[in-house]
């Protein structure tokens, strides 16, 4: 869960890794160096997740998702 108006930024994680993020409810906005993607309810994304990335949730009400990370061959 994300509180409104809140956000997270995460350090890149090890080479080659991977996330997947699905938006149960509310609205994200998910920056990946200099690309930012709004998401809605519903939505999915698959991105590298090893550079830095932003989690913000420019709404009045909470973000919930759900997000798996992949290290690859890392593990």
């Amino acid at each position: 869960d994300l509180a409104p108006g809140a956000s997270h930024s995460s350090e890149p994680h090890e080479p080659g890794s991977e996330e997947y993020l699905l938006l149960i409810s509310g609205t994200l906005e998910l920056t990946l160096a200099d690309e930012t993607h709004c998401l809605q309810a519903g939505d999915a994304i698959r991105y590298q997740a090893d550079r830095p990335h932003i989690y913000h949730n420019p709404s009045e009400k909470p973000a919930r998702f759900q997000n798996i990370i992949y290290y690859g061959s890392a593990v």
